[in-house]
């Protein structure tokens, strides 16, 4: 199963996601926090954020920069997943195979 890198973009925000979300809809989590998302038998912990170098909003840059992020995934039950996740280069997605 792969998650999009949007996953990525979204947790650079710091924000707290007040229910659990679903596979599809965009959700928010700050640094040390972690959801579960029942239906699928995941959980997903935000670590840190690895490096950010993104154009500030109110400068002209000549290259737009890339965020990003320390993840780890897996099953409810079972073996997780560290990796980290951009929001321009690569990687933007983690596979985990088929979950079960």
């Amino acid at each position: 199963m792969r998650y999009a890198a949007a996953l990525g973009i979204i947790l650079v925000t710091a924000c707290t996601s007040a229910t659990a979300p679903t596979v599809g809809e965009e959700f928010q989590l700050a640094v040390g926090e972690r959801v579960s998302i029942p239906q699928e038998n995941l959980w997903l912990s935000f670590l840190s954020v690895a490096s950010d170098s993104r154009c500030p909003s109110d400068v002209t840059c000549v290259w737009e920069g890339d965020g990003a992020v320390l993840i780890e995934v897996a099953p409810l039950v079972g073996d997780s997943k560290t990796d980290t996740l951009h929001t321009t280069l690569e990687p933007k997605a983690i596979d985990l195979g088929a979950l079960e």
